[in-house]
């Protein structure tokens, strides 16, 4: 295949086309999980405050998060929280929401890591591939045909290296936007673990009892003087 000057082999297409594949499964498995953690924490960091209808705070949900990629690590935060405030002792979010957790697990840091060395690897191998087919298409039967020859090698060589380029372009590009989304992902998850220490990790102090008690009456209050309504309005129709 000819693309402009650039004669195009199948072993370049071959190599160029391992290297796509290796990026797709880069963004798919490495740098999508990070941007999901990121969008769910700064949505959960919003609600932290919220409650239901009965008075609880949502973020007793296990499901709170709303991130099959990091629910269960908030689990085992909302159970411990539960336990240690029972003893009047601190659950800190830190423990279980964390970088390492939440973000380098999810996003396979350590396979993410040899991709860039894998890409740059497969464009000297498609160099060193277009190098030796074009050595071993060179006649030196005549002086007509060596300098033929040569100046067709010269012209591969210089396509030949294109796929080191193009690797080493994937690889930076790679590291580059995977190293820009665990950057917004971490400042997210800090400001919310914050949040969370300042809201929900302290252990229950009587007066915070007495609010969320004083709470819920005053949603049982609610609930009664809408039934009542509802009756009135019955009876008055009637």
């Amino acid at each position: 295949m000819v693309i402009g000057s650039y004669h195009l082999s199948g072993w370049d297409i071959i190599i160029y086309g391992m290297m796509m594949f290796a990026y797709f499964i880069g963004v798919l498995y490495c740098i999508s999980p990070v941007i999901r953690v990121k969008r769910a924490l700064g949505k959960a960091e919003k609600h932290l405050k919220d409650r239901t209808d009965t008075g609880a705070y949502i973020y007793n949900d296990p499901e709170f998060l709303h991130c099959s990629l990091i629910n269960d690590w908030w689990r085992r935060y909302i159970v411990n929280l539960g336990e240690l405030r029972s003893s009047n002792n601190e659950c800190h979010v830190a423990d279980f929401i964390n970088a390492n957790t939440v973000i380098m697990l999810p996003s396979h840091s350590q396979f993410a890591d040899t991709l860039p060395g894998v890409m740059t690897s497969l464009g000297i191998l498609g160099t060193f591939g277009g190098l030796v087919a074009g050595i071993s298409s060179l006649d030196i039967g005549t002086t007509a045909a060596m300098k033929t020859s040569i100046a067709s090698l010269i012209g591969g060589m210089s396509s030949a290296f294109y796929t080191s380029i193009v690797g080493v372009i994937c690889a930076v590009s790679f590291q580059m936007f995977r190293r820009l989304a665990i950057t917004g992902a971490v400042s997210t998850m800090s400001r919310f673990v914050n949040e969370c220490e300042m809201n929900i990790s302290q252990p229950l102090t009587q007066e915070t009892n007495l609010i969320q008690t004083i709470y819920a009456l005053l949603i049982e209050v609610r609930s009664l003087n809408e039934t009542m309504h509802t009756f009135l309005d019955k009876n008055i129709k009637n």
